[in-house]
């Protein structure tokens, strides 16, 4: 079976993927880890997953979770690393803890880079290429790696969850923003919703009574959608929508995700 690359707008990166049960299929899949590999260290990715290349299986392929810190492109094509690659056939996030930011990007959204929020820590199940079951914690970078591959198999994409998403970037610009927005961790303890929460009425506490008034009419016709478990009059999740607001004693203390809307 010969792959291609998946890119934003196929409808197949919004399909749930399903579960694999046919582990006999062996050589079948590590023939499609062998080209997945080939082409997602020729695009300097960190991992991939099956709907990348319109594989509606629930695998991921974890090859290089270092976080490439580099000042330029030169630098980045002169980086070494061994490229381990481990398959992870169903996983699942069980637990998530504390909160980080990244600038992420992504092989099937071409040049487009955006903040997103991801816990610290999470704790995984999943099964391996023979069909045992495993469980894993992991933390730090590699968590992010693994919250966006599996996001990839419930047809979600890091620009549903970015909160600034930044168009046009050539890879040399994605460098640069990378760069001058190193990846910030607010908390390593607590729930990922508690954490997430908190960051945003921490900061809403800060705005102005206009930015409050701006995103009270954002929000106008928008209704309750669980926004992170939180008791409010009016509220939208932040996640994929334009405003994320609570209110307490009739006053605004959510904050909005304006993006940079593509031309």
């Amino acid at each position: 079976m010969k792959i291609e690359l998946v890119q934003k707008g196929d409808p197949r990166l919004k399909k749930i993927c399903d579960e694999i049960t046919n582990f006999e299929k062996k050589e079948f899949y590590q023939n499609l880890i062998n080209q997945i590999k080939e082409v997602s260290v020729k695009l300097y990715a960190f991992a991939a997953a099956a709907p990348q290349f319109g594989i509606n299986k629930r695998f991921i392929l974890m090859i290089s979770a270092v976080e490439k810190k580099v000042n330029n492109l030169k630098e980045l094509e002169e980086f070494k690393d061994n490229y381990e690659t481990t398959p992870y056939f169903n996983p699942k996030i069980i637990k998530m803890e504390g909160l980080q930011f990244f600038y992420e990007a992504c092989m099937s959204t071409g040049n487009v880079i955006g903040k997103v929020p991801r816990p610290y820590r999470i704790e995984i199940e999943y099964q391996d290429i023979d069909g045992n079951k495993h469980h894993k914690l992991v933390e730090d970078f590699e968590a992010i790696v693994f919250c966006h591959e599996i996001d990839h198999l419930d047809g979600i994409e890091f620009t549903d969850k970015a909160i600034d998403l930044i168009y046009d970037a050539e890879l040399e610009q994605r460098i640069e923003i990378r760069k001058n927005n190193p990846r910030k961790i607010i908390s390593k303890d607590l729930g990922f919703e508690q954490c997430l929460r908190q960051y945003y009425i921490d900061i809403a506490k800060n705005l102005s009574i206009e930015e409050k008034e701006k995103l009270r009419k954002i929000i106008e016709d928008k209704s309750c959608t669980n926004c992170c478990n939180m008791s409010c009059k009016v509220n939208t999740h932040i996640y994929g929508l334009d405003a994320c607001v609570a209110w307490n004693n009739e006053e605004l203390i959510g904050k909005t995700k304006i993006l940079k809307k593509e031309n």
